[in-house]
């Protein structure tokens, strides 16, 4: 990890840190101080885990977006992309709905 002088606005963590208590990850804390927002690709929810990033941030006023926030956008352009170019045997364009992509694969 790269640590500057001046504060982060923003850390995207791509990392599986989330599922980590925060302060047991060597530097991590020191990037977070003075963050204004997090955004974090992992998603430990999903398997049942506590998302420790979730909680830090909870409790130092950080702004969090959840990595299922996007999760879920890109599921519903992946797979209306994939409908577009798709068709039934009858040549009926198929479709699937946000609520259908949601109601199918919740976070």
């Amino acid at each position: 990890m790269c640590i500057r002088d001046s504060p982060y606005d923003l850390v995207v963590n791509a990392t599986p840190v989330s599922k980590d208590q925060i302060t047991n990850i060597t530097g991590l804390v020191e990037i977070l101080e003075n963050c204004k927002v997090v955004f974090d690709h992992n998603i430990p929810e999903k398997d049942g885990r506590t998302n420790y990033l979730k909680d830090y941030c909870k409790a130092h006023d950080i702004y969090f977006i959840p990595g299922g926030d996007m999760y879920n956008a890109q599921m519903i352009k992946q797979w209306q992309l994939f409908l577009d170019v798709c068709k039934t045997r009858s040549g009926q364009q198929l479709t699937l709905t946000d609520d259908d992509i949601r109601q199918h694969w919740p976070l």
